[in-house]
């Protein structure tokens, strides 16, 4: 079995359980192959597990010289797939966008065309008597170089 061959079954394992979807599929030059899933919600260890099963048993074969694991992104990663935003609802984002402008705030919805981040404005910032504005911006997701989720350990 060629690397594509498994990487196509890897997309259909996947991609048969509607809540989740492949972010990624790396092969490192020590043999290991790295399968990064992510889902509509969390995904849980006994998730990855049932993929792991379901993989090893289609490519049992080609994996005798591999090590699989299956993984999902670290929360410090940028996002890459468009269902993650959806999940992301109402946490902190910061974007950087294609024009190197950057961009805070918190996701307030996400559509087919892109997001929509409410930013708070600091009086130092704005002109404005008020101490705080809200300011909501509307993005694309054309206009996005980069996006990741603020880690917020207040809460």
């Amino acid at each position: 079995m060629k690397t594509d061959n498994f990487k196509q079954i890897v997309t259909q394992v996947i991609s048969s359980r509607e809540e989740l979807f492949l972010i990624d599929i790396k092969f490192s030059s020590k043999k290991d192959i790295f399968v990064e899933i992510d889902g509509d919600a969390p995904v849980t260890i006994s998730t990855c597990a049932g993929i792991y099963k379901e993989i090893i048993g289609l490519c049992e074969e080609f994996l005798e010289e591999y090590r699989l694991e299956i993984t999902t992104p670290d929360i410090d990663k940028p996002i890459v797939n468009r269902r993650q935003y959806k999940k992301n609802i109402g946490k902190s984002l910061h974007v950087i966008l294609n024009d190197d402008n950057v961009f805070k705030g918190l996701l307030k919805n996400v559509n087919e065309d892109g997001l929509l981040i409410e930013q708070h404005l600091s009086k130092s910032k704005t002109k404005s008597k008020d101490k705080n504005l809200e300011n909501e911006l509307k993005i694309s997701f054309e206009e996005i170089k980069e996006s990741k989720v603020i880690l917020n350990f207040n809460n």
